[in-house]
């Protein structure tokens, strides 16, 4: 089966419209070209974005020495968004800058892109022609009123997500807990399990959720479904809490002091998943005393990669496997087992021939 894999990037962005109105514009052309040697400038009131409350911007309006052109001399009014916040953190904006006219309508586009970083601006010398505005001074500065705008857009920085499977395991672990809360509180409980001479209370949908045993007897015409209370004397009730503790968590503490006898209530309750774990643990301990030990149990069991790796083991040390206790109560006892142990080492031979 393939897996997918999936991320996700979230981008937030603020925009602000601001308008700002110079009156008495012919005066400060005037006045500029009076001064043409010298960039004379007005800056607006500071204007936040939107992005957070701090107003960290503001447009800045000059006026540019005259340059010459096709024997023409140009006049230039210039126009800069600024940023005033002193920070080494990147700032991406995207901008119009543009007036409005008599009919309110946008002229004079200017489109820009910028990165900032700390003080300072970025716009265009060549916004608007001195002699252009006074010669459409009706159109373009009704009222003697220059109105500059600016359509402001800034991005937010990015939010990356991702669905890797550590995040889906965090979230396991967590619903695990709240398992076990609810089966210790004792909250809620419905069956009452009485096993030789102790008594655990516990939620019928959770038993039959994860063993079929209980599915089967919770949900037939069984006694035990009529009755609140099911008798279970023979089992240790040790066991038995750490059989409910894997049902309610699906882990076993101090599972390697408790594994083997796990394994038998695990197989009784059809816990395969369970029966696996015990099975793992079993095998850490796997020596030449206690490989027939553990030959056995995997095959009353059935957990077939339990039985092949503790046979690999006997096989490889088999000339000390033989002389224990072990190896020969089983000849006695269970020969089938002593013959299936044998064609595996017939096999094993006739295949190292080749």
């Amino acid at each position: 089966m393939m897996k997918i894999e999936r991320g996700y990037t979230n981008i937030k962005k603020h925009v602000v419209l601001y308008e700002w109105k110079i009156n008495e514009i012919s005066s400060y052309i005037e006045k500029s070209d009076d001064h043409s040697d010298q960039n004379i400038s007005i800056k607006s009131p500071l204007f936040s974005a939107g992005s957070d409350s701090e107003k960290k911007w503001s447009l800045e309006f000059k006026s540019s020495p005259p340059e010459l052109s096709e024997g023409t001399e140009k006049k230039w009014l210039s126009v800069f968004l600024m940023h005033t916040t002193d920070s080494d953190a990147e700032v991406k904006t995207k901008y119009l800058c543009f007036i409005l006219n008599n009919n309110n309508e946008r002229v004079k586009i200017k489109k820009f892109s910028k990165t900032f970083r700390g003080k300072g601006g970025w716009g265009n010398r060549r916004f608007l022609d001195k002699n252009e505005l006074l010669e459409r001074k009706d159109e373009l500065t009704p009222n003697n009123t220059l109105t500059v705008c600016i359509e402001l857009t800034v991005f937010d920085d990015l939010t990356t997500m991702s669905n890797d499977l550590s995040i889906l395991r965090k979230s396991k672990f967590r619903m695990a807990d709240d398992f076990k809360k609810i089966f210790y509180s004792g909250i809620g409980c419905d069956i009452i399990l009485k096993v030789k001479d102790q008594v655990f209370e516990a939620h019928k949908i959770v038993l039959m959720a994860r063993s079929p045993v209980f599915l089967t007897m919770f949900s037939s015409e069984m006694r035990e479904n009529k009755e609140y209370k099911v008798n279970i004397p023979d089992i240790d009730p040790d066991i038995f809490k750490y059989l409910l503790e894997f049902i309610y968590t699906d882990d076993v503490s101090n599972l390697d002091a408790v594994a083997e006898d796990l394994l038998e209530v695990a197989d009784r309750y059809m816990l395969d998943s369970l029966k696996d774990k015990c099975a793992e643990s079993l095998c850490h301990s796997l020596t030449v005393d206690n490989a027939v030990k553990l030959l056995i149990l995997a095959e009353r069991y059935c957990v077939e990669e339990m039985a092949e790796h503790v046979s690999n083991f006997i096989l490889t040390n088999a000339e000390n496997v033989v002389e224990t206790p072990e190896y020969e109560l089983m000849e006695k006892t269970n020969p089938s087992l002593g013959l299936v142990l044998f064609k595996k080492f017939a096999a094993s031979k006739s295949n190292r021939a080749f």
